[in-house]
């Protein structure tokens, strides 16, 4: 079963990022203030599944990105429709086992951790992943939901309120960040420095603070933050992960303010995550989870936008 649903993604994802290069118009990762959540927790879904279920809605056309198990959706006496399929969404943990084979939770693992210093393999605590897929059904795919399923949620920040959001953000990160003209923006890691464009060059602010974002999305990767690996060049493997990284952590980020951040235009770096995706699409959960941690860290510059797992 896994296999078929791996296919399955696989499959889409690619799809999806060859269409981004032959349209004719920029695509957006998220509608605006229409991020994949489940209407009975309120939660929103993170990393790959936010992602993955943003793409399914926008390529079948639901209009309101709201998910929920066959189980939840028929405890409200909702019916799926016939004919429609539910979307694979994915489940992943650690199980934590001291010497005695006995489990233990997480948090009091960590708590062991930061209070004596040792590694797992000092406490004797084994680790093992494991990862499941369970399935989900848009709301446009059930009949007889409460009314208020198949409503938008809330109210979209103006654009003033998602400036001011962003640069509050920016500001209380405290990143080394130059504004230069220039006609590219980047990260430094030898320096822990961003260099953006002057301001004045970019063709309005939510723009901009997009493109800081990406750039904010790298520098969460510096040894002193979510240590990640730096390709030094360019065409390398690690330096095109490193850019998907950043663009999904990018497109959660701005997302989470309603800011549309469209797809990249770097038709290289498309090119190259398909021929990654061809072959392995485990990459994209990776850079997926990469991505979540990064988005998190970034958002947690402001706690009331953090997403809620």
């Amino acid at each position: 079963m896994s296999n078929k649903i791996y296919t399955e993604i696989q499959t889409k994802i690619v799809k999806m990022l060859e269409d981004s290069l032959t349209l004719k118009y920029q695509k957006s990762w998220f509608s605006v203030g229409n991020m994949a959540k489940n209407p009975i927790s309120n939660a929103f879904y993170t990393g790959f599944n936010q992602l993955y279920l943003s793409f399914i809605a926008d390529d079948k056309n639901y209009s309101i990105n709201k998910w929920l198990t066959f189980k939840q959706a028929s405890e409200l006496k909702g019916v799926i429709i016939k004919g429609e399929k539910a979307t694979p969404v994915m489940y992943y943990n650690r199980v934590f086992k001291n010497e005695k084979g006995e489990n233990i939770q997480s948090n009091e693992v960590q708590k062991l951790i930061n209070s004596t210093g040792k590694t797992l393999a000092d406490l004797k605590i084994t680790s093992n992943g494991f990862l499941r897929f369970y399935f989900v059904f848009n709301v446009a795919q059930i009949s007889g939901l409460p009314e208020s399923f198949y409503k938008t949620d809330g109210t979209v920040l103006t654009d003033i309120e998602k400036i001011e959001v962003a640069e509050q953000i920016l500001i209380n990160s405290k990143a080394n960040i130059k504004h230069k003209f220039i006609d590219e923006a980047y990260y430094m890691p030898s320096k822990d420095l961003i260099v953006l464009p002057d301001t004045s060059q970019f063709k309005n602010s939510l723009v901009y603070y997009s493109t800081a974002f990406h750039e904010l999305s790298h520098w969460t990767g510096a040894a002193h933050r979510l240590n990640r690996v730096f390709g030094k060049f360019f065409k390398s493997k690690e330096y095109a992960f490193e850019e998907l990284v950043a663009e999904l952590s990018t497109a959660l980020v701005c997302g989470s303010l309603s800011i549309t951040k469209d797809f990249t235009n770097n038709t290289a770096y498309i090119k190259s995550w398909i021929a990654a995706f061809k072959n392995d699409v485990t990459i994209f959960f990776k850079a997926a989870a990469f991505a979540q941690k990064s988005a998190d860290y970034i958002l947690a510059f402001n706690q009331e936008l953090k997403q809620v797992a």
